[in-house]
């Protein structure tokens, strides 16, 4: 709600995943300047200045090679990448929050969902212990969408395959991104009960990898 409320006020806002270790919080607090904070017992109000135009977020690099890097994502670039991307997200859907906050992938699932008029489900840990409870749980949430990181998703393809999962019979959508989807794993999710035609959507492939044949 946080997220909502301030691209309402036509602010920024920046994430800052409370599971992150102290000193990445510190530099990106530091870093991002932000002028108030949002915490579990309230908002504090600090004294910075905005120093870019009319972003809608801001979201760090991992940090892999070498300092986090800041991404400031322009409030035209998300309204458009919600008005355009290809999902058919209904406002009868109950999708399902999978990423963290400090992962891109969140921004789709939080902002597609809401702009459909979908419903967003938040998880909590313990769902994706195992490829077997996620998939109970995603079936008593009444999840109807899956946006998932493919490493993952190949996990829960080996469970629904070997029989020690199943596919929710309301899952209607599942979406993979991160890496190439491997072509075993596909066939297995075809093949599994109540998939009755793939809809199994990648985000992204390199373009000299060969579409998944459906």
């Amino acid at each position: 709600m946080s997220m909502l409320a301030a691209l309402l006020l036509d602010a920024d806002y920046v994430v800052v995943d409370p599971a992150y270790p102290a000193a990445r919080r510190q530099l990106i607090l530091r870093d991002s300047r932000p002028r108030a904070l949002v915490e579990p017992n309230g908002i504090q109000t600090l004294d910075a200045a905005r120093t870019v135009d009319d972003p809608a977020y801001v979201v760090y690099t991992s940090g892999s090679t070498g300092r986090p890097k800041r991404v400031l994502v322009p409030m035209t670039a998300l309204e458009a990448f919600c008005r355009n991307v290809a999902y058919d997200i209904k406002p009868s859907d109950r999708v399902l929050q999978f990423a963290a906050l400090g992962f891109d992938a969140s921004v789709e699932e939080i902002f597609v969902t809401l702009t459909r008029g979908a419903t967003l489900v938040l998880r909590d840990d313990d769902m994706i212990s195992r490829p077997d409870m996620f998939l109970q749980r995603c079936g008593e949430l009444g999840i109807a969408v899956l946006d998932l990181p493919t490493a993952y998703w190949n996990e829960l393809a080996v469970a629904v395959h070997t029989g020690a999962a199943a596919v929710p019979a309301q899952l209607r959508l599942t979406i993979i991104g991160g890496e190439p989807a491997q072509p075993e794993a596909v066939r297995r999710w075809q093949r599994a009960p109540m998939v009755d035609f793939s809809t199994l959507t990648a985000q992204q492939r390199p373009p000299s990898s060969p579409p998944l044949q459906t």
